[in-house]
């Protein structure tokens, strides 16, 4: 964490503000086997609350789960969000957004979940997730399906997803979505356009990051990544826990940094 600071005190004084992205499983909340008691800590819920409001900080949570989902579970209003990987958003007054093409395609995705609901009742630890514009297949409870589920996936989308539908693996799931350009870099790409002068930051820690992370370089902006691999990021904390302590330097002394006045930096 010391590392992301440093780079945040020298790249603040260069900005007006930050733009900061957050994304929630496994950044705001642990991961858990079962993704419908992921949980943000209290830690984090607190200090997202106080971001909310500190002067030069624009604050948006990106994530793959559904959006009125993640919502509900940040619990926090007035905060921009992206769900469903920028299918749909909601700019912090409670209108939801959808991506056209995605929104043409529910018929399409409802009936994959359904075919696939039953494809896998008989897979033990198995979940098929309904976040409406995509689905998600679960299989951390059984890693040792990991292959087998996933070619089962595919095979019910390549028969019935009618040409437009795609998947991508993630860290024990295997999403299905809609064939349009939307992924979390688009997300962050729309909020640096929207955030002229903001150095743009991201948050995050799984494999669905990484084009959040590469448009992240691309704007010049600093990158976090929770865990220990190399993706390409500016820097790197170990835990949900390590983001807490990072976001409350950001509360309590990182905003002194922005825009170069230090009347009130700490000594």
């Amino acid at each position: 964490m010391t590392e992301t600071i440093g780079v945040l005190q020298t790249r603040l004084p260069d900005h007006e503000g930050l733009l900061l992205c957050l994304d929630f499983d496994g950044t705001l909340a642990p991961i858990v086997d079962d993704p419908e008691e992921a949980t943000i800590t209290p830690t984090n819920a607190e200090l997202v609350e106080r971001l909310r409001g500190a002067p030069g900080i624009k604050l948006a949570v990106v994530s793959g789960r559904g959006l009125e989902d993640v919502r509900d579970r940040v619990d926090v209003s007035d905060v921009t969000y992206a769900g469903n990987y920028g299918i749909e958003t909601d700019h912090g007054d409670g209108d939801i957004e959808v991506h056209p093409e995605a929104e043409a395609a529910e018929p399409v995705v409802e009936e994959v979940r359904t075919r696939l609901e039953d494809e896998l009742a008989d897979e033990d630890g198995v979940a098929v997730e309904d976040k409406r514009w995509t689905t998600t297949v679960h299989f951390r409870r059984a890693p040792d399906r990991a292959e087998a589920v996933t070619e089962r996936v595919e095979a019910v989308v390549d028969e019935h997803g009618d040409d437009q539908l795609v998947t991508a693996s993630g860290r024990a799931i295997v999403e299905i979505k809609p064939d349009v350009e939307t992924n979390k870099g688009e997300v962050v790409d729309a909020f640096a356009a929207a955030a002229d002068g903001y150095l743009p930051m991201y948050v995050g820690d799984d494999v669905g990051d990484r084009s959040a992370f590469e448009a992240i370089a691309s704007a010049g902006g600093v990158s976090v990544y929770v865990g220990d691999e190399d993706i390409g990021a500016t820097a790197t904390v170990e835990s949900p826990e390590e983001v807490a302590a990072l976001l409350r330097w950001l509360a309590d002394d990182g905003v002194s940094y922005i825009g170069g006045n230090d009347s009130d930096r700490p000594q």
